[in-house]
């Protein structure tokens, strides 16, 4: 979401925080709707994975409701701020989802636990969401 980066870093800190607050909520529903996990997510994007820990016949299918969930959320958000007439031709986000292999769990200690995932599918799905936002925008898979 790099270009909805670059409209909420223009607001006053006042605004831009809840609105990314209200990004990062959106995303973590529709990923866990669809029993994926949360990866990474900073002010560039969330990486969720799909299939762990029991590999899951639907796993793509599961990614792409959960994209459409979030792009169908960003429109939302963008368009209740800025509205339809001025993001024309604005690409706010774009999602990359790629299938493969992946190694993922639960590191750390008592103090802090983080999920983690490594894998060659999870540097595909982030050059296709930079495609997508460069590109045409929206939605691309691998």
């Amino acid at each position: 979401w790099e270009g909805l980066q670059q409209e909420v870093a223009r607001l006053a800190v006042g605004e831009a925080l809840p609105m990314m607050n209200r990004l990062s909520q959106f995303c973590a529903e529709s990923v866990f709707k669809e029993l994926g996990a949360i990866v990474a997510s900073s002010g560039r994007g969330v990486l969720a994975v799909f299939g762990l820990p029991d590999a899951r016949v639907d796993a793509r299918e599961a990614a792409e409701r959960a994209a459409h969930g979030v792009l169908g959320m960003i429109n939302e958000l963008v368009t209740t701020r800025w509205g339809a007439a001025e993001r024309r031709g604005v690409r706010y986000a774009g999602v990359g989802i790629a299938v493969g292999r992946i190694r993922g769990g639960i590191v750390g200690d008592a103090e802090r636990l983080e999920f983690f995932a490594v894998g060659d599918a999870l540097s595909r799905a982030e050059e296709t969401a930079r495609c997508a936002v460069s590109g045409d925008g929206g939605f691309h898979a691998c």
